[in-house]
């Protein structure tokens, strides 16, 4: 489950790219019909985008917040960090990410030195 929201959060993160129809060369045609589901496709992505760039926040907030429907839940979240009692409830937490891609690394490093 965490793997797989971190590979959407990341994935949410790509959906700006600039879309492309078919690769250069393709000789596949597509029907308007086709082009208006890829569209509502990518329009229903960025309108999923994340809330947070930080992936350990997106994971805390996910499992604080998290319905058993699947869909996340802005009041629950506020209900869970707003206890009177918070320790009792939830203890200290502690969320490590580890990339591995070296390309996403220099992205994030060419961004904080702007």
């Amino acid at each position: 489950r965490v793997v797989q929201l971190i590979f959407n959060h990341q994935k949410g993160i790509q959906s700006f790219d600039r879309f492309v129809l078919h690769k250069s060369g393709s000789t596949t045609t597509l029907k308007l019909k086709e082009i208006n589901e890829l569209l509502l496709a990518r329009h229903q992505a960025i309108k999923n985008q994340p809330m947070d760039q930080n992936s350990a926040t997106h994971l805390i907030r996910q499992a604080l917040a998290y319905t058993s429907k699947g869909q996340f839940d802005s009041k629950l979240l506020s209900d869970v960090l707003t206890f009177p009692n918070p320790r009792s409830i939830r203890d200290d937490i502690t969320i490590t990410v580890v990339y591995f891609d070296q390309d996403y690394i220099d992205q994030i490093q060419r961004k904080e030195n702007k």
